[in-house]
């Protein structure tokens, strides 16, 4: 039992999953979108395809003894849109470059350039429209996760302002001290 996983807005699917129920086996596809099962004769053999960002699918096959049954999935692609922002130092409104975002629950990850800029396209709204945005950066307070509502051909704006922490991990040193950036607590160091 072999095929290709595609995707309704053209082109293979790598890292889909193919689940074979009546075996229990799963497996991901390759980057060309390929699968490959070596299954026991017989039909009524269910296949269950999934890929982030589109609609899951089924289907039932009959396997020949000694033959190759191919299956070649076209799953729907969900709605998506966009996401952007800037993000600045709150004091100085400065740009922070290398601040980490990442969509909860999601393959979307990234950071911002020199310009404290970044950018999430193709962010499906389908089977939700509200996922939750984890900004963090060295150096400055972790702020909660912000729920962010993605509109389907849209691009939403979010912008933030990140407030440098007052006490961090000293990641360089050995014991992993704390390091203090009040001026009090450093002098006659």
């Amino acid at each position: 039992l072999d095929g290709t996983v595609a995707s309704s807005a053209g082109g293979p699917i790598a890292g889909a999953t193919v689940e074979y129920d009546n075996h229990g086996l799963t497996l991901t596809t390759a980057a060309g979108g390929a699968y490959a099962f070596s299954v026991f004769p017989g039909a009524g053999h269910k296949i269950r395809f999934s890929a982030f960002g589109h609609a899951p699918d089924s289907v039932t096959v009959s396997v020949a003894p000694d033959g190759v049954t191919t299956s070649n999935p076209v799953l729907q692609k969900y709605p998506s849109g966009g996401l952007s922002g800037r993000i600045t130092d709150s004091a100085s409104g400065l740009p922070i470059e290398l601040v980490e975002l990442s969509l909860v629950g999601t393959p979307f990850s990234t950071t911002t350039n020199a310009n404290g800029e970044y950018a999430f396209s193709g962010v499906p709204t389908l089977p939700l429209a509200t996922y939750a945005l984890d900004v963090a950066r060295y150096g400055y307070v972790v702020p909660q996760d912000v729920p962010i509502a993605i509109v389907a051909s849209a691009n939403v704006v979010q912008d933030y302002r990140l407030v440098a922490a007052v006490e961090h991990e000293d990641f360089a040193s050995a014991s992993g001290g704390t390091v203090s950036s009040e001026p009090s607590a450093t002098a006659g160091l």
